[in-house]
């Protein structure tokens, strides 16, 4: 299995109390990764006053940023017509 699947793999797991819809493991070397959950996971990934995520960050020893599923393809489609507008 390629390291970098496990890497996900593992976020998902140290976040296992919310449903994640995938792990984007931004960049290896600074240890950053994206995680994606649906909508009304949110609050629950991150936990009251950010204890969730702070957990997993010191878990995994990775830098994670969480959105909902809705921001992540709200950012994507900028991102989208961003690269469409330099290429015309």
């Amino acid at each position: 299995m390629p390291l970098v699947f496990r890497l996900q793999e593992f976020i998902e797991n140290a976040l296992k109390h919310a449903k994640i819809s995938q792990v984007i493991i931004k960049n290896e070397k600074e240890k950053t990764a994206l995680v994606v959950v649906p909508n009304d996971q949110l609050s629950l990934a991150i936990g009251t006053q950010g204890i969730n995520v702070r957990l997993s960050v010191k878990l995994t020893n990775w830098k994670i940023d969480i959105v909902s599923q809705e921001e992540y393809e709200k950012n994507n489609e900028s991102e989208t017509k961003l690269f469409f507008c330099l290429l015309s």
